[in-house]
């Protein structure tokens, strides 16, 4: 047999170990559990083919659960967050004693509402490499739930800071709204849209950097950069003007949606309230679809500079004149992000003269402006217990 006879198999051993790939081993060895824990019911074995199946396979999954992770594999240290998908626990593997938070979702949750969030919030993690978003270290089932185990951020929310704050200066918010679009460019890249992107998911480590969470709500886009949105996804005061327009008529959203929301994230840090913040939810959509009329910049707040007022307002414009908008791109910024739109929308965002500071490279090794005091690996003084996510 020659070298090129390996070819076929050379490339299936890539496949199988490549997280980008849909045949990654852990992916088929996650259809072998599921596919059996499915069948191994009484109605389902009223089949001939299922009984089958059941006797080929069902010790090739015992032997498989045997050896992967699972959930009897960590030491429970406590309840960190609580939803009706179920909850965050900071936990200790027993065998590593590493602190991990690990999110449990019903499947029966996740079943009755129809998400398929989990599987999106399991992809962004595993394939990303950035340290720009929170990374899943494992990712398990069983019976009754579905598990990620992800490194555990013990510096809280940029939401738990925001109400210790009130108000950010403008050097803690440039800060860590160029960490955001450092990690918006990093989940664009890999062919996401976050849609849910607020201060409750920008999430701090201990040294107070930033790195973006909870990809439930992630979409992937197609060729052209955008999916076709039905129904708006989202936080009411952070959603995009032409995602609430999907609720009337279906359309394309593109990455601009997100920007839309660091936009709002950035009135907020300077102004105490979301940009278009009502007293009830139709307020609230009324001021988005408005918000040629109803974005106001407060008078009777702390001045801002001119660069910064102008940042806020390039990011809460329409999207085909909002700043990090495909509509926007020259042919040289899209052939320089080497035909990456998405990468090219985001630099257009980092050109912008309110980061003329910034030193993007060595962002991470920064000081950062915020920092959180963390005595252990497992403190969870910055996080807000009581806090329904």
């Amino acid at each position: 047999m020659t070298s090129s006879d390996n070819l076929p198999l050379n490339e299936l051993e890539k496949e199988l170990l490549d997280p980008n790939s849909e045949c990654y081993l852990e992916n088929l060895l996650d259809v072998v559990s599921a596919l059996v824990s499915d069948c191994d019911f009484p109605s389902a074995k009223n089949s001939k083919s299922v009984q089958s199946f059941l006797k080929k396979y069902s010790q090739a999954a015992k032997i498989i659960e045997s050896r992967r992770t699972k959930y009897n594999d960590f030491e429970l240290i406590k309840v960190i967050g609580q939803g009706g998908f179920g909850r965050v626990e900071l936990a200790r593997h027993k065998r590593t004693r590493r602190v991990y938070a690990i999110k449990l979702m019903s499947k029966q949750h996740l079943l009755d509402h129809s998400q398929s969030g989990y599987w999106e919030e399991r992809d962004v993690m595993v394939k990303a490499s950035s340290e720009w978003l929170v990374a899943c270290h494992y990712a398990f089932l069983d019976k009754d739930n579905v598990y990620l185990c992800m490194e555990y951020m013990p510096g809280g929310d940029l939401y738990y800071w925001l109400e210790k704050y009130d108000t950010f200066d403008e050097t803690i918010a440039r800060f860590y709204l160029a960490e955001t679009v450092l990690a918006l460019e990093a989940l664009h890249e890999l062919g996401f849209i976050h849609r849910d992107l607020k201060p409750d998911n920008m999430l701090l480590d201990a040294g107070g950097h930033l790195k973006l969470a909870d990809f439930g709500s992630c979409v992937r886009v197609g060729e052209d950069g955008y999916y076709y949105c039905t129904s708006p996804i989202g936080t009411p005061d952070y959603i995009s003007p032409e995602m609430l327009s999907c609720q009337a008529k279906a359309g394309k959203i593109g990455p601009a949606c997100d920007w839309w929301a660091l936009g709002v994230i950035a009135y907020e840090m300077f102004f105490g309230e979301p940009a278009f913040y009502g007293q009830s939810l139709v307020e609230t959509y009324s001021r988005i679809l408005g918000h040629e009329k109803s974005l106001r910049i407060p008078t009777d707040a702390d001045p801002i500079s001119s660069d910064t007022e102008l940042f806020i307002k390039d990011l809460l414009k329409s999207s085909t004149t909002r700043l990090g908008s495909f509509d926007l791109l020259t042919d040289i910024e899209i052939k320089l992000a080497k035909n990456n739109r998405a990468v090219a929308a985001a630099q257009q965002v980092k050109s912008h003269a309110f980061f003329k500071s910034i030193h993007w490279e060595q962002l991470r090794s920064e000081n950062a402006p915020i920092q959180p005091v963390v005595n252990s690996e497992t403190d969870t003084s910055n996080i807000n217990l009581m806090k329904e996510i």
